[in-house]
């Protein structure tokens, strides 16, 4: 029996930064998808509030993973408003997010929390797809744009609170340092984590686990964390696995091992 979970994890709140060069090793872009699906499900699973993403490589990986997080993000429902796009030609391969809030079903009665898609708005009032056989006439709290999505309660066609549950990660695509620099300033993080076989143990990093706002870094598949982003980014520098039996891990498996220990 599947365990399902709408709501946010209380304890922290994590977001992760990780270079385009993941994919560059990646030979075809069928298993560009794969890779790029399985970092969406690990997010998913520790319910991740961003994924950063930080060309550091050609257009095309950074175009590739940027879009397949963003598709993988949106609910089936609403990805017949997505263009196509070369990118996600073999998103069919990709492993589905499969996040408590994408789970539902045509009786509003069984899922009445749905993310809804922003067809017309005038004021704040707007027509908004859930997934039913017709729009919901919804107001909204603040002014939006047509295109944008909003968490719904379908029943009493209300708008609600997105600090309360869980509806995906957020993806942020970034060319250069200036955006990253700013793109972290935004996101406020209590403290931001590099991860590096060149840092110190984990486990002598107290804040690293009792922070609640936590942005990690990430390398690529040659160079690590201060190649890519430089000396002056990070609070802290950790190691999250010495003496590894591998020559290398690779970036979703130092995302899942970092995101378990300092869970």
């Amino acid at each position: 029996m599947p365990v399902i979970n709408t709501k946010r994890n209380s304890e922290h709140h994590d977001s992760i930064v990780i270079p385009s060069s993941i994919l560059s090793v990646e030979p075809t872009l069928e298993t560009k998808t794969i890779t790029a699906s399985r970092i969406a499900r690990i997010a998913g699973i520790f319910q991740l509030e961003n994924i950063l993403v930080y060309r550091n490589t050609d257009i095309w990986n950074y175009r590739v993973l940027c879009d397949i997080l963003k598709f993988l993000k949106t609910p089936p429902y609403l990805r017949k408003y997505y263009k196509k796009k070369r990118t996600l030609s073999k998103i069919g391969l990709a492993y589905p997010l499969n996040i408590a809030i994408h789970k539902v079903k045509p009786d509003i009665h069984a899922n009445p929390l749905r993310i809804g898609y922003i067809l017309k708005a005038e004021g704040k009032k707007a027509l908004v797809d859930v997934g039913l056989e017709k729009p919901l006439e919804i107001k909204l709290p603040t002014k939006m744009k047509p295109g944008s999505m909003i968490l719904v309660d379908a029943i009493h066609q209300t708008p609600v609170p997105e600090d309360i549950y869980y509806t995906g990660y957020n993806v942020h695509c970034i060319k250069n340092s200036r955006d990253l620099e700013l793109t972290v300033k935004k996101i406020s993080a209590d403290i931001k984590i590099g991860t590096s076989v060149k840092g110190k143990n984990y486990k002598k990093c107290t804040r690293c686990a009792s922070a609640r706002k936590r942005l990690f870094f990430f390398g690529g598949p040659r160079k690590g964390v201060l190649e890519v982003y430089g000396e002056n980014v990070f609070d802290e520098i950790i190691n999250i696995m010495e003496n590894q039996g591998t020559d290398t891990i690779r970036t979703e498996e130092a995302i899942c091992i970092v995101l378990s220990r300092l869970s």
